[in-house]
């Protein structure tokens, strides 16, 4: 709905430019002006999945919890790790997981959900160039995760984080088509950038608020290092993170 509102607010832009400015030095003022405008909105769409422009996605939840969310696994080294901080505190969390990583590790798989976490596709390769794929080609990567992770859990996968958060109207008319549910986040941990766990635990206990979806990694040493104490400080605290037992009955 976005999108079409922003190509119907640059088509009016066009029209009342050509047909009712008529000095033309501002003519391209306004036709200019309205294009870059389009053109910045149209980038924030494509590079900031919480926004919702091509497709809706959910990036809260119950306002008295926290949901935590990795991507990027299952890693055979620091998802063992992930997992059994989780377990230690009795929380549950979703994890979107690569395909052929999957395929790799189906005992981790097995594990999350027997442990009472949920477990979401994140497309099969996760391709850097995912969003620059064709129709078909982005639906061959879905369903191929779909298809992986269907095997594992014994049922088809409910949720879908595209790779990387990039949206297109490409990606958002497969969502639809194969009706898997698109998850975003509330708070993004850039623990992929963020290499000290130190400052990544105390940034994430500052801003890791009730309500907030928060998107971080299992297949990163500092996540996994800095998990334990970013934990125990947001219970200290007082916040509330989701178990298991709410989990399986929530409605995302």
């Amino acid at each position: 709905m976005k999108h079409k509102l922003n190509i119907l607010f640059l088509s009016l832009s066009w029209l009342v430019a050509a047909f009712f400015v008529h000095d033309d030095e501002w003519r391209w003022v306004v036709a200019i002006s309205a294009s870059l405008l389009f053109f910045i909105i149209l980038s924030v769409g494509v590079l900031h999945f919480p926004f919702n422009y091509f497709m809706t996605a959910t990036h809260r939840v119950d306002h008295e919890y926290i949901l935590l969310s990795f991507d990027d696994g299952p890693d055979e080294q620091f998802t063992p790790r992930i997992l059994d901080t989780l377990k230690q505190h009795n929380i549950a969390a979703l994890f979107f997981v690569i395909g052929s990583k999957a395929e790799k590790h189906p005992e981790l798989i097995r594990r999350m959900l027997n442990e009472g976490h949920l477990v979401g596709n994140h497309t099969y390769t996760h391709h850097p160039l995912f969003a620059m794929f064709s129709e078909r080609k982005v639906e061959q990567e879905i369903v191929r995760g779909q298809l992986v992770i269907t095997e594992l859990i014994g049922d088809k996968p409910t949720f879908f984080r595209p790779p990387i958060g990039y949206t297109n109207p490409k990606i958002a008319r497969v969502v639809a088509r194969l009706k898997v549910k698109p998850i975003g986040w509330t708070l993004r941990s850039f623990d992929t950038l963020i290499k000290d766990p130190v400052k990544l635990r105390n940034r994430m206990i500052k801003h890791t608020q009730h309500g907030k979806i928060v998107l971080l990694h299992d297949n990163l040493p500092q996540t996994a290092e800095m998990l334990p104490e970013f934990i125990a400080g947001v219970i200290k605290e007082n916040r509330k993170f989701v178990d298991p037992v709410q989990l399986k009955h929530w409605q995302l």
